[in-house]
């Protein structure tokens, strides 16, 4: 099996979760606990990254149904493993959000997974992974600033320079 073959057969359970009866389908062959094995499975390289994103959208589209929150947020160590998810790829905006997502739909659909992210050491690490995301915005925001300002003074310089070429010929 190729990650290819495996990310098509992702992308295809998601468009097929549409329905209540793909999902209660895709429940019946314990597809939750297999996207989850997926997600542990997966590295930090582009084309596991590929897949990865294929699978949390799986999930996504299974979490978005009542019966779908409630089998995903059953599996052992689901919310452990999104977590883990969440830390390895914070730097990652579309995987984390898409992880975030997921766990915002269980969190808010089933009492013992809020219970579990409410845990002293579950609610310590997001806090730090949360802190660690915001002083990353704060500093690309910077950086942003600065290469505008410097965009800017580049201009004017260009501006500058053009008028002093006109000048010299009068």
């Amino acid at each position: 099996v190729t990650v290819e073959s495996m990310i098509s057969a992702c992308e295809s359970v998601k468009s097929a979760c549409v329905t209540m009866g793909a999902v209660q389908t895709l429940l019946d062959v314990h597809g939750p606990a297999l996207l989850l094995n997926i997600v542990r499975s997966c590295n930090r390289s582009a084309p596991q990254q590929h897949l990865l994103g294929a699978a949390m959208g799986c999930l996504m589209a299974v979490v978005a149904h009542a019966k779908g929150v409630r089998a995903v947020a059953a599996e052992d160590d689901c919310v452990a493993t999104l977590l883990d998810l969440l830390q390895m790829f914070r730097d990652k905006r579309s995987l984390f959000v898409s992880c975030c997502s997921v766990l915002v739909s269980l969190t808010k659909a089933v009492p013992a997974v809020q219970k579990l992210c409410a845990a002293e050491t579950s609610k310590a690490r997001i806090a730090g992974i949360c802190t660690i995301v915001e002083r990353k915005h704060r500093l690309d925001e910077r950086m942003r600033s600065v290469q505008k300002k410097k965009k800017e003074d580049e201009d004017e310089d260009d501006s500058v320079s053009a008028i002093h070429r006109l000048m010299v010929l009068l």
